[in-house]
Parts: C-alpha cells; structure tokens; sequence
C-alpha cells in the first residue's frame, strides 16, 4: 500500500513544475519578460491561440531569464524598425516553441537613385 502512495506522490510531484506557467489569453500590448513574471520571481510564458502580444516598438516578448516561451497564437510587431518577436538576452537557457505567427514588419520606401 504505501509502495503506490509513493509512486503516486512522486509523479505528481514531477507533474506540478509543468503546468506552472504564465498564460497570455487575450491581446496584450505591453512587452513580456520572462525575468518580470511572477511578481519578478520569473516564469515561461504561454501564448494561447486566443492570445496575441501586439507592439509597435522593440520586442514582444524577452527571454531574460531561465524560462521557456510557446506561442501558439499571435505575435506581432509593426512598423518597427528594429523589432523582435522573441528576443533571447544574454546567458539564459530555455525552450521557445512556436506553432503560431510572428511577424515583424516596417513600412519602408527605398530611395530612388535615377
């Protein structure tokens, strides 16, 4: 009897880190960092695929901590020069996964040298 209890406390146990994570379900337009979710403990981020992070500037969202990023939504940048989805800053370790969109974009007009 005890045997199973134990068996059972530890998979659950391994489960619960899993399904820990912040749940972007709406369109947000402020950026994401993994380092400030959480109350500023970090957290991975999970952008469902009724959830869009819509800027104008800079990135969408920032892997600056040891987290991973799922986008299974939306994520957009526009007329942004410089602009990134996803960025990874610096010497952090973590998984991006993605089966939604990311698109950057920039209203650009050559110059015509004629």
């Amino acid at each position: 009897m005890n045997r199973y209890l134990l068996a059972g406390t530890a998979i659950a146990a391994l489960a619960t880190p899993l399904a820990a994570q912040t749940t972007i379900d709406s369109r947000r337009t402020d950026p994401i960092r993994t380092s400030e979710l959480k109350s500023g403990a970090g957290d991975s981020v999970k952008v469902t695929d009724k959830g869009s992070v819509e800027r104008t500037s800079g990135a969408a969202i920032t892997l600056d901590s040891n987290h991973n990023v799922v986008n299974e939504g939306k994520i957009v940048v526009t007329n942004a020069e410089g602009g990134s989805g996803i960025t990874v800053a610096g010497d952090r370790t973590g998984n991006i996964t993605n089966s939604g969109t990311i698109t950057v974009d920039e209203t650009y007009t050559p110059t015509d040298s004629d």
